[in-house]
């Protein structure tokens, strides 16, 4: 009898889901936008490569992307503002490089890495009584980037396999916005948070190379009772 053993090949990914910000990146406590970043749960996407040296351990390698909303309502009733107008998401990327742990035949996995992100803050415009007030969108400012996460991997056919994750991912860059108050234009403050995220995940992969392998499980052979009284 034939399974579908669990891969020591090389193996290439996509997954979506949803980030969830965390810390400061998610807080509402604070009227200075630049200490508290009232983002919203988004949407992520990820392309994943590993390769793997042994049945236990491997190289990964790993794009991150994110996009997170506002919480307007929340943000509202601490800035004291009449409406505001979220004009662009938060927007984060990264691309991470690190260690691997797997064995062959137990489908959960862990890994590591770190490497370099990029960051945007949300476009506002805020509008009350004494006129409007325009936080641009920052240009991307890059800096370090982590991530540390668990999945699990479930072969469903020779080379394809579903994934699931959970990944906590920390890109450390300090972005500064352009400020237009009444149409008089200066630079706004620098952001003093991380952007950090719990980001949970389902996708595909595929398996390639040849040490890929399926794994054959004999049948106990029956002694025969013919001729046996």
């Amino acid at each position: 009898m034939q399974g579908f053993a669990q891969p020591t090949a090389d193996y290439l990914g996509i997954g979506f889901g949803f980030g969830t910000p965390v810390g400061a990146f998610a807080a509402t406590n604070s009227d200075n936008y630049d200490k508290a970043g009232f983002a919203n749960t988004g949407g992520t996407f990820n392309i994943n490569y590993v390769h793997k040296f042994n049945e236990w351990f491997g190289l990964a390698a790993s794009t991150f992307s994110a996009s997170n909303g506002v919480k307007t309502g929340r943000l509202l009733d601490v800035s004291g503002e009449n409406y505001v107008d979220v004009r662009s998401n938060s927007n984060a990327s990264s691309l991470l490089v690190g260690g691997y742990f797997k064995q062959s035949d137990f489908p959960i996995y862990a890994k590591a890495m770190i490497g370099f992100g990029a960051v945007q803050t949300a476009g506002m415009r805020f509008y009350d009584n004494s006129g409007e007030v325009t936080f641009e969108q920052s240009d991307p400012t890059f800096g370090f980037a982590y991530s540390v996460g668990v999945g699990a991997f479930f072969p469903i056919a020779y080379r394809w396999a579903l994934t699931a994750s959970v990944d906590f991912v920390s890109i450390i860059a300090k972005p500064s916005v352009t400020v237009i108050d009444n149409g008089n234009v200066y630079q706004g403050p620098t952001f003093s948070y991380n952007q950090n995220f719990i980001n949970g995940q389902v996708g595909i992969g595929y398996m390639f190379g040849p040490r890929y392998h399926r794994r054959v499980v004999k049948r106990p052979v029956q002694e025969s009772r013919r001729g046996q009284y």
